[in-house]
């Protein structure tokens, strides 16, 4: 529990559950605003992909490729 992060490489995160801090980029930082900067970046990756509508975009793509555009004869 009280243990620091022996990391493999330099973007090893990975830690036991109550680590109190995270080794990412060469840095150790503390496991609350590591948490904290991964909850907001994949809030704002969610944001964008809502603002461009990339799902839709993939559903479309998909569908399209399982009905293909009928042939002009």
């Amino acid at each position: 529990m009280y243990k620091d992060p022996d990391p493999e490489h330099i973007i090893d995160f990975n830690a036991q559950f109550y680590m109190p801090k995270k080794h990412f980029l060469n840095k150790n930082i503390d496991t609350l605003f590591f948490n904290t900067g991964v909850i907001w970046a994949m809030t704002l990756i969610m944001a964008i992909t809502l603002y461009y509508e990339v799902l839709r975009k993939i559903i479309d793509g998909l569908s399209n490729l399982s009905n293909p555009l009928p042939k002009r004869m």
